[in-house]
């Protein structure tokens, strides 16, 4: 099991924000010994920025798709393949040899790699639909 938390240091000394759930989680690793690993926190998307790709992005992909070919598909079925085609993990069978891919969570983006996600997005769109997301009404 892995924990992850939020904490500042101050003056060499560590505070965990949330400490009551960081005590309770912990008590589940009483007598063992953990590693512990500590980064520099990068800033996630914002609340704007998820709100945009989903309300306007994922939308407009939908619409277009529907227009277009007929076809309908719901908004979490446009986000997987939208992360299966800009936000890839490849892996390769040692048995086969194949290579295939999954589309890699985008919750962990930080706001540059979000935004870079969602430009190409909009550029696939444009380019394959010959639809501009950021034209016309918001969906």
């Amino acid at each position: 099991m892995t924990l992850e938390y939020i904490a500042e240091v101050k003056d060499g000394h560590l505070s965990v924000i949330d400490k009551g759930r960081f005590y309770r989680e912990i008590q589940s690793f009483n007598g063992e010994q953990v590693e512990v690993y500590i980064k520099r926190r990068v800033a996630k998307r914002s609340m704007q920025s998820n709100k945009y790709y989903w309300g306007v992005v994922v939308a407009k992909i939908r619409m277009a798709i529907h227009e277009q070919t007929g076809e309908s598909y719901t908004r979490e079925e446009i986000h997987e393949y939208l992360k299966q085609k800009f936000n890839p993990a490849r892996f390769h069978s040692v048995i086969s040899g194949e290579e295939d891919v999954i589309g890699k969570s985008t919750s962990h983006l930080n706001q540059a790699e979000f935004s870079e996600f969602v430009e190409k997005c909009k550029v696939w769109c444009l380019d394959f639909f010959g639809v501009d997301v950021d034209a016309g009404d918001i969906c």
